[in-house]
């Protein structure tokens, strides 16, 4: 906590990291490149959903209605 919050690059591109990695996994794992493809699809939509939540620590609501 001393540190001060993580920068949102960071944040970025250890989803972008995590996302290729899962991506080539799967590759690896699964047998039939459709499946393999919809899983990874599946899986980018969720961590895509999950950095929208961490992110939004780091927007301010510029309306003033705080």
């Amino acid at each position: 906590a001393h540190l001060g919050p993580v920068p949102s690059r960071h944040m970025i591109g250890a989803m972008s990291f995590t996302q290729t990695v899962i991506g080539e996994l799967l590759r690896r794992e699964i047998s039939d490149p459709k499946l393999a493809l919809k899983t990874s699809s599946a899986w980018n939509k969720l961590l895509i959903l999950e950095l929208d939540i961490l992110l939004a620590g780091y927007l301010t609501d510029s309306t003033g209605d705080a």
